[in-house]
């Protein structure tokens, strides 16, 4: 529901955006610390390997990227 509410919101314009670049790599570590205990709950293994000599940012807004 919150998801429609700031839809609704940025098409009215009402909602302020603050663009920041996102560290790609970062946000999936983290993601998957986040997710980890819900995957050693149900039994599901969850791995991740770090790419080597590789960089991918996005452009995001920073108060909402991490939801």
């Amino acid at each position: 529901m919150e998801n429609l509410l700031t839809v609704a919101a940025l098409e009215k314009g009402t909602v302020t955006i603050t663009p920041v670049t996102v560290d790609l790599i970062e946000l999936i570590k983290h993601l998957v610390v986040v997710v980890q205990p819900l995957a050693i709950e149900r039994q599901i293994s969850l791995q991740y390997e770090e790419p080597k000599d590789f960089a991918a940012v996005a452009t995001g807004d920073q108060y909402r990227v991490y939801q």
